[in-house]
Parts: C-alpha cells; structure tokens; sequence
C-alpha cells in the first residue's frame, strides 16, 4: 500500500529505534542480488523445477513430488533441496536448544511462479549484504530458521545467532497481524507503546516506566529483557 513503508520507519523512529546503516534496503530493489544467490545454488544442483499447487502442499511439509524431475508444464516454482536425512541442530537465544528433522520440513520455494524471489532466499542475502549478526523475531518463523541456515550455508555466510518471541496474540489465541486487521501500534505516546510491548513480551517493567525519556526506556530494556 502506498505510504505503508514510510508510516513503519516513522513509527519505529517515534520509539527511538533508528537504523544503523542508511540508505535502507528495499527488496523491491535487489533483484539482481537474489538471482545472483539464486544461481550459485542452482550451481550445485541444489534447487529444481515444482509445479505443485498451494493444495497439493497443505497437508503437511512439501513431499518431494518434484524432486525426480515429474513437474509439470511451465510455469514453475523453483525449490531448494534440503538434506535428505539427519536433524538441524541450533540454539536459541530465548527458546533455548532446538533440533529439526529434515524430513519434517520439506524443501522450500526459493523463486516462485511469478519469478518473484521468495522470503526464505532474500531474507539470507539481505542478512548477509548487511552484516547482520543477531537475528530476533517471531515464534512462528522458529522452524523456517532451518532452512535459513542451509541457504545461508550454501552461500558462504558466517555463522549468526537467532533468538525467537512468544507471539501477541489476540483473544481468539490468533496472533495479531495486518491480515487479520489488528490495529496499527500507537505513536502517542510512544513511552506507552513500548511499555505495553515488553509487557506482551512476558517482561515486567515498571508501573511508571513509560513516563521516562524514551532513550531511557529502551536502556531498561536492553538492561533487564529475560527469558519468560
């Protein structure tokens, strides 16, 4: 939607969190950065034409279908062959030791039918471009980190640290998101925000932390932020 990128990096700055490097990264502009990933994979034979349907894979992680070269007519999805046996092994900054069998995840799409580069593929080589070393976000990206530390592996990265947050979730036990219209975070005030925040984090912050400096408030957190 138009506006939606500036009213994110407005309401993040309101919050005091500023990026570290500048110009921004847009996806939409590194095209050629992914095709480039895309190719050095295709390199080591490790990814393959699928032209299975969004139904064919609900039921569960992808079954292989595509593997042996049966796809169909173009156009194709392109998937990522992930090893064929074994468990990836990781530790999680918040949730702790983690282990996932291959087998229960499948191969991911890495460019899909429209050639659009997928989130599993772009979100390595943005994280790769800019360094990043410390990866936070939602539980419900916990298992994709798997496949995430293949792709980056294949590409030559350095190894980097995850750590995954319990959900918000609404009183359905969904969690919060735009698909599901949930209100946008308010800027006003922001101290509030913030404090409403790590109290959805499972932190307990002081009663009046919210009336301080907003530099202030993010200097309790980083202080204080713990496991549940």
């Amino acid at each position: 939607m138009p506006g939606a990128a500036d009213d994110i990096l407005h309401t993040l700055s309101v919050c005091g969190l500023e990026s570290d490097e500048q110009p921004l990264l847009y996806q939409s502009q590194r095209t050629e950065a992914y095709e480039a990933a895309f190719e050095q994979i295709r390199s080591q034979n490790l990814v393959y034409p699928c032209s299975c349907s969004r139904r064919d894979t609900a039921a569960g992680p992808y079954a292989g279908t595509c593997r042996q070269g049966s796809h169909g007519p173009a156009p194709w999805a392109w998937r990522m062959r992930m090893p064929d046996a074994g468990t990836c092994c990781f530790t999680d900054g918040f949730l702790g030791p983690q282990a996932f069998a291959w087998a229960s995840l499948g191969d991911p799409v890495v460019r899909r039918r429209d050639e659009l580069h997928a989130y599993q593929l772009a979100v390595v080589v943005d994280d790769m471009a800019q360094g990043i070393t410390d990866i936070v976000r939602g539980a419900d990206l916990l298992d994709a980190t798997a496949w995430q530390l293949e792709i980056r592996h294949r590409l030559g990265g350095a190894a980097v640290r995850h750590a995954h947050l319990p959900l918000v979730l609404g009183p359905d036990g969904r969690k919060l998101s735009k698909s599901a219209s949930a209100e946008a975070i308010s800027r006003s005030p922001p101290g509030a925000a913030l404090q409403a925040a790590l109290v959805a984090l499972h932190q307990s912050p002081p009663e009046a932390l919210h009336t301080l400096p907003i530099p202030r408030i993010l200097d309790w957190a980083l202080e204080n932020f713990g496991k549940r």
